[in-house]
Formats: C-alpha cells, sequence, structure tokens
C-alpha cells in the first residue's frame, strides 16, 4: 500500500487512511492468526518456548503497522 502512495501523483487523506487502516487489519489478523498457531508452530519445531515467543514477536507485526 505504501508503494502505490508513493508512485501516486497526488495524494488525498483518504488514501493515507485507506493505506494505515488496511496495513493495520492485515497485521491485526496475522497477529490473531501466530496467537492460535503458536502451539503447531512449537510442536512442529519441536521447541516448547515457541508457543511463547510466537506471540510476543507478533505484537512487532502491529507495531510496525502502527508506525507506517
Amino acid at each position: 500500500f505504501t508503494t502505490a502512495l508513493l508512485r501516486k501523483k497526488e495524494t488525498t487523506k483518504e488514501d493515507y487512511n485507506t493505506a494505515f487502516y488496511s496495513n493495520l487489519a492485515i497485521s491485526v489478523f496475522l497477529f490473531i492468526l501466530f496467537i492460535l498457531l503458536s502451539g503447531v508452530i512449537a510442536n512442529f519445531f519441536n521447541e516448547p518456548i515457541l508457543r511463547k515467543i510466537v506471540p510476543a514477536m507478533s505484537v512487532l507485526l502491529i507495531i510496525n503497522a502502527i508506525s507506517l
């Protein structure tokens, strides 16, 4: 989304809002997905600690979306 804003010659506040909320919605969706799948990921890699690490690192998705 941000690349499209850079290429567009005339951007409006609505364009920026759409890009921001789209990025935020996708990030929240992925955050929830990673939380729900953290047990599966931990089992797949046979690393129980991933059950706690994956949700903690998933917070970075939301922080990144807000900072754009």
